[in-house]
């Protein structure tokens, strides 16, 4: 995958919260725009600045998530969480993966489905993660977050507002990192930031998915009003050409098939209605509101359209 296009995969993925699939489409859909700027003479730079809300070569190790990144409870915790994008160049070390719930005597994981579901398909899971930071004054550090499992690198988002530290001093330096009440308490404290960001995303996917439904929804109504606009030429053609019997059945399959298409595009405009609404939803998103800003602007992103003003 191309720097600028993994690049951009992971901005969207991180800052918008989009599932892996729709972050890829959406950086697919950036880049592509950059690379047409190119070619109709647009600078490099000016490019980049009309299409592109990621950078172009690379990423700090550490990327600091946006403050107003979710709406809930957990947004309050945004500003201390973020992206680690060089594990090695923020001077951490994973000491492992945490199972879903932690049940007693197994909070540490091997199992590549450990974690808490982000889709009602069960397909992709977010699980808690703990890393090591550098020792300080002979105490163990550690800091807890999550990973994705269907992002491609599997590279995590911590929350360093909390440091979990353990006194190593003495005879406890030989002591595994998995074994220590610090590594531990961190563990429990990532599979509740995994638990809360699967969950948000659960949210972000369905309402993106509803705007990707209400953009079908257009393009259904586009697509009827056309042809009835055809059937009806069709019918002022017949009825220069003359008059008669046959006149009469053109005219009436004419009539039958444009109420049709009036028929589906009264339909689809209920239904798009009804996904701005949030309306028959409960399957992905029960309590679904559209006014939650995060979810109009996950919205948004699935219809291509500012469907709501932000």
């Amino acid at each position: 995958m191309e720097n600028m296009l993994l690049n951009g995969f992971r901005f969207y993925r991180q800052s918008t919260r989009l599932g892996a699939a729709a972050a890829l489409a959406k950086a697919r859909q950036c880049v592509a725009a950059y690379h047409d700027a190119i070619a109709q003479g647009y600078s490099e730079a000016k490019a980049a600045r009309s299409h592109l809300r990621h950078p172009v070569e690379s990423y700090p190790a550490v990327y600091w998530q946006p403050r107003d990144l979710d709406s809930r409870s957990y947004a309050r915790r945004a500003e201390r969480l973020a992206f680690v994008q060089d594990i090695s160049g923020a001077g951490l070390r994973h000491i492992g993966n945490v199972e879903a719930d932690t049940p007693r005597g197994r909070i540490w994981s091997n199992r590549e489905s450990c974690g808490w579901y982000t889709d009602v398909d069960q397909s992709a899971t977010i699980y808690g993660v703990v890393y090591q930071l550098p020792g300080r004054d002979g105490t163990a550090r550690f800091v807890a977050g999550y990973a994705s499992a269907d992002d491609c690198d599997s590279r995590p988002t911590l929350d360093f507002g909390t440091i979990y530290s353990e006194d190593m001093r003495g005879d406890r330096y030989n002591e595994s990192a998995v074994d220590l009440d610090a590594a531990r308490d961190a563990a429990r404290a990532a599979d509740s930031l995994a638990q809360h960001a699967a969950e948000a995303e659960r949210e972000y996917n369905a309402a993106w998915q509803a705007g990707s439904q209400f953009a079908e929804r257009a393009e259904t109504i586009a697509a009827n009003r056309k042809a009835a606009l055809e059937l009806l030429a069709e019918r002022r053609r017949a009825a220069v050409a003359g008059k008669g019997e046959a006149f009469k059945a053109i005219c009436g399959a004419i009539r039958d098939k444009v109420a049709a298409c009036v028929a589906e595009i009264a339909e689809a405009r209920a239904e798009r209605d009804k996904l701005k609404a949030g309306d028959g939803l409960d399957e992905w998103l029960p309590g679904f509101s559209t006014y939650d800003k995060r979810l109009q602007s996950a919205f948004n992103e699935g219809a291509n359209h500012n469907v709501f003003s932000i």
